[in-house]
């Protein structure tokens, strides 16, 4: 699975420690050498690791209760709670006014949909569910999809190509 993760108080720390000769005759060698911002520091890469693990527990947990009846803002409950129950904070709760702790994304809402009680979810509804955890100073960012019942032909299709398109790009990255 993929995520998301970054650390801004120690990158600058980081980058008046690299060597700027070295990085430079690297890129003179052909190599790919990435903006300073995405350079990372084994202590920044384990800690995108742990929130990332965090974040994906979230999502675990929500896989295990959602089912059909439930209302989004239901789904933003478990997160909340599971949330802090493992010690991260929801990073999109208060986030330029973002007024939950996960977007959920029904049938034709195509990203940050807002938690509710009035949505409920029913058999032939595909529903994406994307978190982002804020876990000791770093950020794991990722999303899941649901399905209630038999979906249709497009919905199925959908979620077949996107599939297909994370994984061809996922077969793209090297370190």
């Amino acid at each position: 699975m993929a995520y998301f993760c970054a650390h801004v108080r120690e990158q600058r720390r980081f980058t008046m420690i690299l060597d700027e000769n070295r990085i430079e005759l690297l890129r003179r060698a052909g190599n790919h050498i990435p903006p300073m911002r995405f350079l990372k520091t084994d202590k920044q890469i384990e800690g995108c690791r742990e929130a990332g693990k965090v974040n994906s527990l979230i999502l675990d947990a929500v896989g295990k209760h959602i089912a059909e009846g439930m209302t989004t803002r239901d789904i933003d409950a478990i997160v909340m709670r599971e949330t802090k129950a493992l010690g991260g904070r929801p990073a999109c709760l208060g986030y330029e006014g973002f007024p939950k702790a996960v977007c959920t994304s029904v049938n034709n809402v195509i990203c940050h949909g807002i938690p509710n009680r009035q949505q409920v979810l029913k058999a032939g509804d595909i529903v994406n569910v994307d978190c982002t955890t804020e876990y000791g100073g770093y950020y794991g960012d990722a999303s899941r999809m649901f399905t209630f019942g038999e979906i249709s032909e497009t919905a199925e299709r959908l979620i077949r190509t996107t599939g297909e398109a994370v994984e061809l790009a996922e077969s793209h990255l090297v370190p």
